[in-house]
């Protein structure tokens, strides 16, 4: 571990059929922490669960960010020692249209050919690409909701079974409430404040570009700004940069278009072409249901 950039490199931690469920841990020498975190060469775990725990206590301990990636039973360790280049990651994997993420992947491999080869051979395109995902999808999740839980219930794992369940009760309740009564604030709005603050954006990058309607159809333009061209058909609420489909709202290059097709009042009118999701009644409604706690075995 490289405390100075606050990386960890861990080679492979691979599951050896041999070794039944013992994990081996591979890493630049034996370091150990000033509160006496310890890890070791060759350093062997009796299963995968004390691995992860010595990891995630190094990490919150130390301020240490690591990722896992499993596939085909071997463990490869997409760590921050390349952490100058996470951004790059993260603009390959929000990309939303092919070129652009043909463009910065071929940039990320120059970089991280290791980690390159393992996204694009082993876990495939599709698992983390949002422009390679068969779906429809919003965004592309960043957190892994089974880690985040664990380290909320860390102190909790020797309890029995129902308090377990209860304290996960317990904690979805409080960020329920949380939620609800964020956006009760909001209630007079039409749409999220997040929401509305990306539609704010959009209509000010589409006030820069420029639009012809060749056809005069009132539903389909083409867009140019940005150095490229783009298509955009309002009946289908689609665009051919791809971010209007996936995203459920006006993009930029939708903006310019329906500035046209209703001149100044086009500001009213986005609400039209969004999504229901961003309403604030329906995060309301998301946020309404009651989580109960397990009851006793004699009730």
């Amino acid at each position: 571990m490289d405390l100075k950039d606050n990386s960890m490199e861990l080679k492979d931690l691979i599951l050896s059929e041999e070794a039944g469920e013992e994990y081996g841990l591979g890493a630049q020498t034996n370091h150990t922490f000033s509160n006496e975190t310890n890890l070791q060469v060759n350093q062997i775990f009796s299963n995968k669960k004390e691995l992860k725990l010595s990891l995630d206590v190094a990490a919150m301990r130390n301020s240490i960010d690591y990722v896992m990636l499993k596939s085909r039973g071997k463990f490869l360790k997409v760590n921050h020692h390349h952490r100058e280049y996470l951004y790059l990651f993260y603009t390959v994997a929000k990309a939303y249209s092919p070129e652009e993420f043909s463009n910065h992947f071929v940039e990320f491999k120059h970089y991280c050919p290791e980690v390159a080869f393992f996204l694009e051979h082993e876990l495939g395109f599709e698992k983390w690409s949002r422009v390679h995902f068969p779906g429809n999808r919003f965004d592309v999740i960043t957190k892994n909701f089974t880690e985040s839980m664990n380290a909320i219930l860390i102190a909790k794992r020797e309890y029995p079974v129902a308090s377990i369940f209860n304290s996960i009760a317990k904690r979805f309740g409080e960020i329920f409430r949380e939620a609800r009564a964020y956006v009760l604030k909001y209630e007079d709005n039409k749409f999220v404040p997040t929401t509305k603050k990306i539609l704010r954006d959009n209509m000010s990058e589409g006030d820069f570009f420029y639009m012809e309607n060749v056809s005069r159809d009132e539903r389909k333009f083409t867009v140019f700004g940005s150095g490229c061209m783009t298509k955009v058909d309002l009946l289908e609420r689609s665009c051919s940069y791809r971010k209007f489909d996936q995203v459920k709202i006006p993009c930029d290059h939708a903006m310019t278009a329906l500035r046209l097709n209703h001149g100044d009042d086009y500001g009213l009118r986005v609400y039209d072409y969004s999504s229901l999701v961003y309403k604030v009644e329906e995060y309301l409604l998301a946020y309404s249901e009651s989580i109960n706690v397990v009851p006793l075995e004699s009730e």
